[in-house]
Order: C-alpha cells, then structure tokens, then sequence
C-alpha cells in the first residue's frame, strides 16, 4: 500500500464515523486487491446547476436495478430533513411559551381580582358619587388591559421563550 496525500479536511455533519473521500480508480488501485468484494459504502455526485436531479436519480437506479440495496438522496432532502427534526425538536419550546403565556395571564387575573377586592370601599364610593356600573366596569377593564398589557411585554418567561424561538431556532 502506497502513501496518500491529504487535500484537505473538513466537517461532514452526516456520520459520526470518520469518512475518507477519494477517486474510485484511485479506491480500486490500492484497496481491490486486498478485497475484491470490498466496495465504497458512500457516492457522492456533484451536479451541474442546472441538471434535473430527479432524472439523474431514475438513471441511477435503473442502472442498478433492483438487486443493489441503493439510497440516494439530495443535499435539498436532507437538509429539508434537518429542519423538519429542528423544528419538531422545537415544538417543546412552543408548549413552554403556551405555558409561560397561560400562568403570566393566571397571574394577571389573580391580581386583578386581588385589587378589586381590596378596593371595595373606593368602588363604592365612585358608586355614591354617581358613576354607573358600565363607567366603574370600563375603569377596571381598562385597569385590566394596561397591567396586562405592560406584564406579557416585560415577563421573562416570554422573552426566554422569543429569544429560543427567533434566535437558537433560526
């Protein structure tokens, strides 16, 4: 066996096995002889841009036929794949800004009803001195709409989750 040059290397996020790249007849020189039935395991076809990747696929496999146990498939797959698995790894991430979202508006509506119990005295007095039920009801639902308002902007809870949504998803 001869000694090889390395050309360079580089990251390939698609085995956790190592993987050497090289030239087919340069594969059969040096390794056909000690294993004939050896053969690569990985093809890798670079296309010209604007070649129909479907159609080179068919060829493939015809060529083939069915007796090969042959998997192809496109870098466009795979990376369609890839965020697919992201975006359902990130379903959780959705469920907990459902939940952070649902308990700020548990807690909102605990102080709400909190405050108008401890402000009996000053809606009775609004009552005494001529404001209806309608006019203390839009007081209090107004009340209602600025704290919840300013609370969904400024929860940590919603941040923490915009920040994994927008920003570690993308």
């Amino acid at each position: 066996m001869g000694s090889f040059r390395v050309a360079g290397v580089y990251y390939d996020y698609a085995s956790n096995q190592g993987t050497v790249m090289t030239d087919l007849d340069v594969y059969r020189h040096h390794f056909a002889s000690i294993d004939p039935v050896m053969s690569p395991q990985t093809l890798s076809i670079f296309l010209k841009p604007d070649s129909d990747t479907d159609k080179v696929h068919r060829r493939i496999m015809e060529r083939l036929g069915p007796a090969e146990h042959m998997y192809c498939v496109t870098s466009s797959e795979i990376r369609r794949e890839a965020l697919r698995i992201s975006d359902s790894t990130f379903m959780v991430t959705y469920a907990l800004q459902l939940i952070a979202i649902s308990m700020a508006g548990f807690g909102v509506a605990s102080t709400l009803i909190n405050l108008i119990y401890h402000r009996q005295r000053e809606i009775g007095l609004l009552s005494l001195i001529g404001a209806s039920y309608a006019q203390v009801r839009r007081i209090i639902l107004f009340e209602a709409i600025v704290l919840g308002a300013t609370s969904q902007l400024v929860g940590i809870g919603i941040a923490l989750a915009m920040v994994l949504i927008f920003v570690i998803n993308a």
